[in-house]
């Protein structure tokens, strides 16, 4: 019998990291409120390139993320394929 480990997905929608950036923006320390408008800003980001994916215009990464100090290195595909390491 093969029994495979149940995993349990806890990453927050879309939806659901909007509503905690406008939380932080609301009632956040000044720090909190500077993270949070870089991650709408980075939301932005990776929403423009799902556009330009759709249309068709993937063949460069157009997301330079500065999240956890990494950038992303991948040239070509999927959004959610990047591939990531550590800024120098």
């Amino acid at each position: 019998m093969n029994t495979k480990p149940k995993t349990i997905n806890l990453a927050p929608s879309w939806e659901g990291v909007a509503k905690i950036h406008l939380m932080l923006l609301e009632n956040g320390t000044d720090e909190g409120k500077a993270d949070a408008r870089k991650g709408i800003i980075e939301m932005g980001k990776l929403l423009d390139q799902l556009v330009a994916e759709r249309e068709g215009d993937s063949d460069r990464c157009i997301v330079q993320s500065e999240i956890d100090g990494r950038r992303c290195i991948k040239e070509r595909g999927h959004l959610l394929a990047h591939q990531w390491e550590a800024k120098s």
